[in-house]
C-alpha cells in the first residue's frame, strides 16, 4: 500500500534518551565558568531544559484532510489470481492512491524511533507538521479505505503513547540534573576564586566597550599644533566605516595653499630674469 514507514529506526526511544542525556551533560561540563558564575541558575536550568526535553508528537484528528486523489502503478506480478507469463517482471496496472494528512504538533523525529524493538513500523510519512497515511489499489473501497486509515491512526497513537512514557520520565529527570550539575560547578568555581597564595591579586582586566552601530565619535589630535590627519573616522553604519574631511585638516590646507601660491607669485618673476 505504501514504501513509507513510521517508527522503523533500529534504535528505540530509550536510545534517544540516553543520546539525550549524553548531549546536556557535555552541554554543562562545556559551559564557561564565567556563565555560571554571572548569571542566574535558574536561567541556565531553563536553557538545557527547553534544549533537551523531547516533545512527543500529538495527532490533531479534528484537522485531517483528504489530499487529492492520484492515479498510480500497482505491481500485480505477485497475485496469484492473475495470469502472467513471467513473475519475476514486474507487471503494472493501473490504479488510484487515496491520501490523508493529519496535523500534528510536536518534533517529527520523534515518528522514526519506536518505544522497544519488537513494535512493528506502520505505514505512513512526515511531510512537515503532518503525517500522511496513502491507500493503493486498483479499484478502492471508501469505507474500507477509511476503516485502514482509522485502524493506522490508532497504531500511531498508540505508539507514540509508548514512546511518550519514556520521555516524560526523560523530561522530569532533566531539570534537577541540569540543577546538580550546575551547582557543583558554581560551588567549586567560587571555592577556587577564594584560593591565594599571598601574592597581591592582579587587577581584574576591564571589559572591552563594545559600540552599537550607528555610533558617531570623533578621532582627536593628541596635541593642537599637530597637523592632523585629512580623514577621520566619523560613522559605523552596518558595519561599514564612513570618513568624514576634519575641519582642522580644512584649514590646514587653506593655510598650505595660500602660502605656495603666494611665494609661486614672488619667485615667478625672478625665475623669468
Amino acid at each position: 500500500m505504501s514504501n513509507n514507514y513510521l517508527f522503523e529506526e533500529q534504535a528505540t526511544v530509550h536510545d534517544v534518551v540516553e543520546n539525550q542525556k549524553q548531549s546536556a551533560q557535555q552541554a554543562l561540563n562545556e559551559l564557561p565558568g564565567d556563565i555560571i558564575l554571572r548569571r542566574p541558575l535558574e536561567e541556565l536550568i531553563a536553557e538545557i531544559v527547553e534544549r533537551y526535553h523531547l516533545d512527543v508528537p500529538i495527532l490533531d484528528r479534528t484537522g485531517i484532510v483528504q489530499l487529492p486523489n492520484e492515479e498510480a502503478e500497482i505491481d500485480v506480478s505477485r497475485d496469484p489470481m492473475r495470469p502472467a507469463r513471467d513473475r519475476s517482471r514486474p507487471f503494472y496496472v493501473k490504479g488510484t492512491a487515496l491520501r490523508i494528512a493529519v496535523p500534528f504538533k510536536g518534533e517529527a523525529a520523534l515518528f522514526k524511533y519506536r518505544a522497544s524493538p519488537y513494535n512493528s513500523p506502520i505505514p505512513g510519512e512526515i511531510r512537515e507538521d503532518r503525517v500522511v497515511l496513502t491507500y493503493i489499489a486498483e479499484n478502492p473501497d471508501p469505507e474500507a479505505v477509511h476503516k485502514e486509515f482509522e485502524h493506522r491512526l490508532g497504531l500511531i497513537e498508540s505508539a507514540l503513547q509508548m514512546v511518550r512514557g519514556r520521555a516524560e520520565e526523560w523530561n522530569r529527570q532533566l531539570p534537577a540534573i541540569a540543577r546538580d550539575r550546575l551547582e557543583q560547578r558554581r560551588s567549586k568555581l567560587e571555592r577556587d576564586q577564594g584560593l591565594s597564595l599571598g601574592y597581591p591579586a592582579a587587577p581584574p582586566k576591564e571589559a572591552p566597550v563594545t559600540k552599537p552601530l550607528g555610533t558617531v565619535y570623533a578621532a582627536r589630535s593628541m596635541r593642537a599644533w599637530h597637523i592632523p590627519q585629512i580623514y577621520a573616522v566619523g560613522l559605523i553604519q552596518d558595519g561599514k566605516a564612513y570618513r568624514y574631511f576634519k575641519f582642522a585638516a580644512l584649514v590646514w590646507t587653506l593655510i598650505f595653499g595660500a602660502a605656495a601660491f603666494y611665494l609661486g607669485r614672488l619667485l615667478l618673476p625672478m625665475l623669468r630674469q
